[in-house]
């Protein structure tokens, strides 16, 4: 389901962008999931040939666990968020079966894990199921604080309110070398039942011309 093709993902350094690709129903765990990292080079060279993932294949990333499943639903890629060189890649398994959602930053030129965000909770109601979808919503906010570093959006659309069940919930979060402990920049959430806040999620250019995204 996932995909991820942007400027900067460049993590064999060959100067061509390449390609993340999410399985998210892919083995080794069942149903768990990865992303395939392909060059962009190799695939380039094969356009007017048959297509072989194998030759263009640079790593493949899967999850730490099978309790976030459908890890590669939704990609982020691009962003140098461990100020090395190199565009990173941050990964969502937001269908949990025994635990909440969650995403996962990794290096794009390593392939090393930066950080595991897993929502502690879903729902600030006690009239709903509990089950979170974090990570639904993926996407690269640019640099909101002037800082040099992009931020992260991530949406969890199946999160409860007191007064509405599904009404989903939008987290601006900030990676700060620390893995498992964001920095929660705000938050806001839906207002009615079934609003679905956070489903899908993009960044905009400055409307407002102040200088930030």
């Amino acid at each position: 389901d996932g995909l991820a093709d942007f400027y900067d993902l460049d993590s064999d350094n060959d100067g061509i962008n390449d390609i993340a690709v999410g399985a998210p129903s892919s083995n080794p765990l069942p149903q768990a999931g990865g992303v395939y990292l392909l060059s962009g080079a190799v695939l380039g060279e094969q356009q007017n040939s048959a297509l072989s993932v194998s030759p263009a294949l640079i790593r493949i990333i899967t999850s730490d666990s099978d309790s976030n499943t459908g890890f590669g639903r939704s990609i982020a890629a691009g962003e140098d968020l461990d100020q090395d060189g190199t565009g990173d890649i941050v990964i969502a398994a937001p269908d949990g079966q025994t635990a909440n959602g969650a995403i996962l930053g990794f290096s794009g030129a390593t392939g090393e894990r930066l950080f595991r965000w897993q929502q502690s909770s879903d729902s600030d109601s006690s009239n709903c199921d509990f089950r979170s979808a974090y990570g639904t919503g993926l996407a690269f906010a640019g640099d909101t604080d002037g800082d040099g570093v992009s931020e992260i959006i991530v949406g969890d659309p199946t999160y409860d309110t007191a007064d509405a069940c599904n009404a989903g919930k939008v987290y601006l979060n900030k990676y700060n070398g620390v893995e498992n402990d964001p920095t929660l920049l705000f938050s806001f959430t839906g207002e009615t039942l079934n609003s679905n806040l956070g489903l899908h999620v993009g960044s905009i250019s400055d409307m407002n011309q102040d200088g930030f995204q």
